[in-house]
């Protein structure tokens, strides 16, 4: 599979011994996205435990996998909470597309973005897939250990679909708990929501003040749906591999879609 030829050339540069400081630099790290964000998002595809101890010295604390809907029954989302005492880090991480027709769903369901998350509009699909986690024990896993641990980072990742629902995570703690420092990565999200969502979640977690980035690999397909003419956007900002991933070479775009340069390097027109 393409996922996991990418993982193996994504994990190829970890080092676990090199030390990475996030606090003071809020810049994308491509450190810290093969040492820590890639690897979550990784064991989300498995039996995480074996994965999240071996990489991040983490523990984990519930996976959980739920139909994402009420209309495509066999279609299941899946997430998982873990700590890492020796980081100091309590983590969301969300599984992504595992089938062609998971991916047929997610499009049967974006024509418009009609969920409302904030100020914005959401895809219901993602949106539903996310809930459905939360509802189901996410959300007393996830705030027991910021209850237990309140100083500890927040991480919330997630691969393709995993990555759209991360996105809505993100948004949806921000507006409805107080929790003053998230770290949010993902890697070949789809577009989420519409304008007023991309202004909101921009303004919540870009610049200097958060930490909101989307990993893009050349080719890759997911990132270019649900396509701009449904009213869907992305948010910012966006880190670019033209490339094999087996390097640290990327190209960082922090403007909005519609001055992105580096979707343009794609010869695919939505």
């Amino acid at each position: 599979m393409h996922f996991f030829h990418l993982l193996a050339a994504f994990l190829s540069l970890v080092h676990l011994g090199t030390a990475i400081a996030i606090r003071s630099a809020p810049s994308y790290s491509d450190d810290l996205a093969r040492k820590r964000f890639w690897p979550l998002c990784a064991a989300a595809y498995t039996n995480p435990t074996k994965c999240i101890d071996k990489w991040l010295n983490a523990q984990l604390i519930r996976q959980l996998t739920l139909p994402c809907d009420e209309i495509f029954k066999n279609d299941t989302c899946s997430g998982y909470t873990a700590i890492s005492p020796t980081l100091r880090v309590i983590a969301l991480v969300f599984r992504g597309t595992t089938t062609d027709g998971q991916l047929f769903a997610e499009g049967v369901e974006s024509l418009k973005p009609n969920q409302q998350l904030g100020k914005g509009y959401v895809d219901e699909y993602f949106y539903n897939g996310f809930m459905k986690l939360w509802n189901a024990g996410m959300k007393d896993d996830f705030l027991a250990q910021h209850s237990r641990y309140p100083n500890y980072d927040i991480y919330i990742t997630g691969h393709s679909l995993g990555g759209a629902m991360s996105t809505i995570a993100v948004n949806y703690l921000s507006i409805n708990y107080d929790i003053p420092t998230i770290y949010h990565m993902t890697f070949g999200e789809p577009r989420v929501g519409d304008s007023a969502f991309v202004e909101m979640h921009d303004a919540r977690f870009g610049g200097t003040t958060g930490y909101s980035y989307r990993v893009v690999h050349q080719n890759d397909i997911v990132p270019h749906i649900p396509p701009q003419l449904f009213s869907y956007e992305h948010h910012k900002t966006e880190i670019w591999y033209d490339n094999d991933m087996k390097t640290a070479d990327y190209k960082t775009c922090s403007m909005d879609e519609s001055s992105f340069v580096l979707q343009k390097d794609i010869l695919l027109v939505w």
